[in-house]
């Protein structure tokens, strides 16, 4: 009797070790499970601890383009242990401040807070390195110029007569933009108009970009205007960085003169004060602008055209994102043909516009871009006794690894 009760308890102290086994068994395949599901630097955001802290981690993957920032309260006591299982490295030790970007990615990451102070907190913070500001500024400065270069030019075009005789309106060809302008006859001393412009971008840059601008000018002499204008530009794009988007209030002057060999010339100064949010913060820069265009010289129905387009932005320094300066430089070099009135186009013009785009642009945090791409656009006009219609596509690059389409609305009207 009591040998079967021996092994009754026995097994029943087999059955609880094998149990408990299973459970730890259990916490510890979940537990490497997951440890196995890193969080992304965008996921990882903002980590905090307070206390003591043996045995916590947390694991990310980290790009090479992802900076990961920490600091302590107090005690200089406190460290940040980040071992790198990618490297098999221990990456960094430090008591109160630092950063870290792993020098080959995707990098997996154990980020672990060590405090010796109960009250004490460590935190850590991952964000992407700067691209959002960089990108923002190419498609928002370079929209909005567009739209300026757009409006002026159209209104000199207006003033002294479109250039050369040709009979369509005289939109560049880089430009996608809906026109209205007070402009009723060639000797009117005060003149306003407005000018909006929307772009759309593919590739390395995805989204769109929408300007309006409105100006008002006088004749200064015969063939001279003078003019200010004021702009308001909205940008919402993605790159390899995360999502960033601007709003760009801008004011300038601008000047047309038409010369005695029928060039028109005509020019634009602006200063804009665009604020960005990016996922590594948000922050307002200053950007500086210039542009110059030359119109006409033409012969039957083609007209060449000349136009540079140029900024400078300066962006303050962001989260932990240091200040970047960017400068950005477009020659364009094109001409557009118009085929006449054609029978059976009802009234409208057919006119095809060819250009040479040629782009640099140059960051601190993002080097030299350069590119050179042509610029096509296919559009149609009708001149009427309210004004002139005329619609548009064009198709080009915003930069080496972008391009940018347009559809583009336009009414001149007389009152």
């Amino acid at each position: 009797m009591g040998r079967k009760l021996g092994i009754k308890v026995y097994k029943k102290s087999i059955a609880r070790v094998f149990v408990s086994a299973a459970i730890l068994l259990s916490a510890i395949i979940a537990n490497s499970a997951s440890a196995q599901v890193n969080l992304t630097c965008s996921a990882f955001g903002t980590q905090s601890h307070t206390g003591s802290s043996k045995g916590f981690q947390v694991f990310l993957t980290m790009e090479t383009t992802d900076v990961l920032t920490w600091n302590s309260t107090s005690d200089p006591g406190n460290f940040h242990a980040i071992y790198n299982h990618s490297t098999s490295t221990s990456v960094a030790r430090t008591a109160t401040a630092g950063s870290y970007t792993p020098a080959a990615g995707p990098a997996s990451i154990a980020w672990q807070p060590v405090v010796s102070v109960g009250s004490d907190t460590l935190t850590a913070t991952c964000s992407p390195a700067e691209t959002g500001g960089v990108s923002g500024a190419t498609a928002g400065g370079g929209a909005q110029l567009g739209a300026m270069t757009s409006g002026v030019g159209q209104n000199s075009a207006q003033r002294f007569g479109n250039p050369g005789g040709n009979s369509g309106n005289n939109d560049f060809v880089t430009q996608n933009s809906l026109f209205f302008s007070t402009k009723g006859g060639s000797g009117t001393e005060w003149n306003g108009w407005i000018s909006g412009e929307w772009r759309g971008y593919s590739g390395g840059i995805s989204g769109s970009s929408l300007d309006f601008v409105v100006g008002i000018d006088r004749l200064v002499a015969a063939d001279a205007i003078l003019g200010g204008l004021i702009a308001y530009g909205r940008t919402n794009v993605t790159d390899g960085g995360g999502a960033v988007s601007a709003i760009s209030p801008a004011i300038g002057v601008y000047y047309g003169q038409r010369m005695a060999n029928g060039l028109v010339v005509d020019g634009t100064l602006s200063v804009a004060r665009p604020s960005y949010t990016t996922i590594a913060g948000n922050f307002t820069s200053l950007r500086t602008a210039v542009t110059v265009v030359v119109t006409g010289g033409t012969s039957n129905r083609f007209t060449p055209y000349a136009e540079i387009r140029a900024f400078r932005e300066a962006q303050p320094a962001y989260g932990a994102v240091a200040a970047n300066l960017i400068e950005s430089t477009n020659v364009e070099l094109g001409g557009r043909y118009d085929f006449g009135q054609l029978s059976g186009w009802g009234g409208f013009v057919p006119m095809v516009d060819v250009a040479i785009d040629y782009r640099y642009q140059n960051s601190t945090a993002n080097g030299v871009d350069l590119s050179l791409f042509p610029r096509i656009a296919l559009s149609v006009a009708k001149a009427g006794e309210m004004g002139s219609f005329a619609a548009a596509a064009d198709f080009g690059k915003s930069r080496s690894d972008t391009f940018d389409v347009g559809v583009s609305l336009s009414w001149e009207f007389k009152f």
